[in-house]
């Protein structure tokens, strides 16, 4: 996910190795070449897979994740190319707490959640992410499943869980997104980002509808590609309005 705004730029996780001819196009079609932050979920492949190509390619000012033992080569690969970006381009690595709170001119960026110690799983461990931005809220669950959900119901008030947009956890799995946790959410859009015909399945049915019973404005880049979504800080909307 890559947010432009007229202060800076975040980016969200930076997907598959595969992506990365058409991720590094994108950014270069955009005009990016600064982040303020690179936001990075949990070290899985399909999460992080172009870190490495960001941080080497791209100036980044912070670098947002929790620190993890992960041996995944993609973690190892991602580590490489922070330590020549701490030296060249002076990136820094902020590993966040529970309620860290992160500005971009007039866009907040808080962490709800990051892994803890007793590890629920890579998954479940999953940083989650919330934005705000005026009246605007966008919350963003990585591959977080049903015990991170219940660990952020018992900890996170209802009003920083609420949100207009939901980033759907898992790319759609029925383990991730359940109804208690949807509803307290109570999105207004909800993004499935999954690959077409992947070989999972997702977004699964039960998920959809689970959001299909709460009306929910669903959108997937298995069937709707790219998506770009616009926001003046009273309205998200697909269309450019303003």
């Amino acid at each position: 996910m890559v947010i432009e705004t007229s202060d800076g730029n975040v980016m969200i996780d930076t997907g598959t190795n595969i992506s990365e001819s058409a991720l590094r196009g994108y950014l270069r079609s955009r005009g990016l070449g600064h982040f303020d932050y690179l936001i990075l979920s949990h070290p899985h492949d399909d999460h992080i897979g172009n870190a490495d190509m960001i941080l080497k390619e791209f100036h980044v000012d912070r670098l947002l994740c929790a620190e993890t033992q992960s041996v995944e080569p993609v973690w190892q690969e991602t580590l490489a190319a922070l330590d020549a970006a701490q030296k060249t381009k002076s990136t820094e690595w902020i590993r966040p707490i529970n309620g860290s709170v992160y500005w971009v001119g007039k866009l907040r960026i808080e962490i709800l959640q990051v892994p803890e110690k007793e590890n629920l799983g890579e998954n479940d461990d999953s940083m989650i992410v919330r934005l705000d931005y005026g009246d605007c809220s966008m919350l963003l669950t990585g591959d977080a499943e049903n015990k991170a959900e219940e660990r952020l119901l018992a900890g996170v008030s209802s009003e920083r869980l609420k949100a207009d947009f939901l980033k759907v956890a898992h790319h759609g799995a029925s383990g991730s997104t359940g109804e208690t946790f949807l509803q307290a959410v109570s999105p207004a859009i909800a993004v499935i980002s999954a690959g077409e015909s992947n070989s999972f399945g997702h977004p699964h049915e039960e998920l959809l509808n689970r959001l299909r019973t709460l009306n929910v404005d669903i959108y997937r880049t298995d069937i709707n590609g790219t998506l770009v979504f616009y926001c003046d800080g009273q309205i998200i909307s697909p269309r450019k309005l303003f």
